[in-house]
């Protein structure tokens, strides 16, 4: 791509967890920790697609501060099961990350 000067952009690996997002914030009103719940493996993949796609090209999204979590209101998570974005989420990666990229 880079040889026929296309813009393109990865996105990288999500947090990977072992229940549905939605489940897990049922959990932590009951003291639950959201760690507790993360599939290791997802960091991992993460860490390697790091290695072999350029920066200038590659999203991460692995525990990104720029996604929130929940919304404003605190019912609508960020992803709709254990390891895709919801509506609420992708919005957020489009607008405060693919979209400033792109502009570039």
């Amino acid at each position: 791509m880079n040889k026929y000067h296309i813009n393109y952009l990865f996105l990288g690996q999500t947090e990977t967890y072992k229940l549905s997002y939605p489940k897990i914030m049922m959990l932590k009103k009951f003291g639950r920790n959201e760690s507790e719940f993360i599939i290791k493996e997802a960091f991992n993949m993460n860490q390697m697609l790091k290695t072999i796609i350029p920066k200038a090209h590659y999203i991460d999204l692995y525990e990104n501060k720029t996604i929130e979590k929940l919304d404003k209101s605190g019912t609508i998570p960020y992803m709709f099961d254990g390891n895709h974005y919801s509506e609420f989420g992708t919005n957020q990666v489009v607008e405060n990350l693919v979209k400033p990229r792109m502009q570039k």
